[in-house]
């Protein structure tokens, strides 16, 4: 899947004193990094300008970098990072921690053996600055994957007090970081939900959005949430549960379709075009939710709902009135077989559906974990209208309930006025909570 240009993936490591491993062992470390992340079938050298405290290696078209002899001395990143109103939640010491660090070690993978600033001017301007960038989402979670498991691999032989993770601009205490890092889950590191409020004026009521800071390098598009009053603990989880769906499937749902856990869920999908050097943007707004008690127009939907392997289990249609068809009618008839068809439709073919055949299989659940939804358009109103194709072969995330669960509260905004309170609904109850057979 194309993606956003990403010229490195970056972490910072920070430290209150300079206290570097010597280079045997990062070596040694990057060697099990390289095991770890099953890319041993790839050829993989260390580079003769490593030095004690800087190594450099490759793999494959890979450079891997690890950097301990600069001191931290720029820390405007990192003072911004400590502002964030998720940061906040979860390190509440950022900003005494950021000032007490005087050391940092960087860890650096880059594609291609050689950069931009090593090409003549001419060749420069003609290539492009990110013409050895990350855009492939399997490359780029390759590529984070190294990087997550090599700062986890050094935080945990060390003293080390806080990780920057660069491409979403995440700061976590390092603890924290080892804890989402060893996550089956790569999303909740390698997306940060950002919390804003648009300007508006004095006599407004407050309204607030949220961005999926770096979905635009695992599926090409910068997610947000429209502003509005919907809790943020919502827009967490849906955010969150939307890019590592469309992550898992290699593919982004429809521009126009609407998902949700349930019938009683619509939450629609918009793709709006960015300037030139930007990423595009998915909106997602509610478009329905009885949770939240917002009712949507009833438009004839279609339903596709999958279990947690990413099967369909059934297609169903609603809100279709078919009091008026007459089945002796070959028209009517063919509307009404349709719908029957629809309605008992039998999961695809694997090959069809296009499997991920390198992830694990996972226990077959009785209970859909997911509603893919295309609404059908209303034929007095949207003759023309293309109707939105579900998608084939989604593959829901697989995370802990009680990772997400705690990461959703910290990012709850208590400025933000009274939020109502549904039926708690963490963001995995509808992969991992199942009801007891029998």
């Amino acid at each position: 899947m194309k993606t956003h240009p990403l010229r490195s993936v970056d972490c910072q490591l920070l430290f209150e004193d300079y206290a570097p491993l010597d280079g045997d062992t990062l070596k040694t470390l990057i060697q099990k990094t390289v095991e770890q992340c099953q890319a041993t079938n790839m050829t993989f050298g260390l580079s003769p300008s490593s030095t004690d405290t800087d190594i450099y290696a490759v793999l494959g078209d890979l450079q891997i970098m690890v950097t301990q002899s600069i001191p931290l001395e720029n820390k405007a990143h990192l003072d911004l990072a400590s502002r964030d109103y998720t940061v906040q939640n979860v390190f509440p010491d950022a900003q005494k921690t950021i000032e007490g660090c005087r050391a940092v070690t960087t860890i650096s993978v880059r594609k291609g053996l050689f950069g931009p600033d090593n090409l003549p001017d001419g060749l420069k301007e003609m290539v492009g600055e990110d013409f050895n960038a990350f855009r492939d989402s399997r490359i780029t979670a390759f590529a984070m994957g190294l990087v997550k498991v090599l700062a986890v691999q050094i935080a945990l032989k060390t003293r080390c007090e806080g990780v920057f993770w660069a491409s979403n601009g995440y700061l976590l205490p390092a603890q924290r970081f080892c804890e989402l890092a060893i996550q089956d889950e790569p999303t909740l590191l390698y997306i940060r939900p950002h919390l804003y409020s648009p300007l508006q004026s004095v006599s407004d009521q407050r309204t607030f959005g949220m961005v999926a800071s770096g979905a635009e390098h695992l599926i090409g598009y910068r997610v947000n949430f429209e502003p509005g009053n919907i809790p943020p603990s919502y827009m967490v989880e849906n955010l969150m549960y939307f890019v590592a769906f469309c992550f898992r499937r290699k593919e982004v749902l429809p521009d126009g379709d609407v998902f949700g856990k349930n019938q009683g869920e619509k939450v629609r999908i918009a793709y709006e075009a960015t300037a030139d050097g930007e990423p595009d943007r998915i909106v997602l707004s509610v478009q329905e939710s009885a949770e939240l008690g917002i009712d949507g127009d009833k438009r004839p939907t279609i339903y596709h709902e999958y279990n947690e392997d990413g099967e369909r289990q059934s297609s169903s249609v609603s809100n279709v009135d078919v009091s008026n068809l007459d089945p002796n009618d070959p028209v009517d008839a063919a509307i009404l077989e349709r719908l029957s068809e629809l309605d008992s439709a039998e999961p695809a073919d694997e090959e069809e559906t296009g499997a991920l055949s390198d992830q694990p299989e996972a226990p077959t659940s009785q209970e859909p974990g997911f509603a893919a939804q295309a609404q059908i358009p209303d034929p007095e109103v949207d003759q023309d209208g293309p109707v939105s194709t579900p998608p084939s072969k989604p593959a829901p995330p697989r995370m802990s309930m009680e990772e997400l669960r705690s990461f959703a509260l910290r990012a709850q905004v208590s400025q933000a006025g009274p939020d109502p309170k549904p039926e708690s609904r963490s963001f995995l109850t509808r992969f991992i909570k199942r009801k007891p057979k029998g």
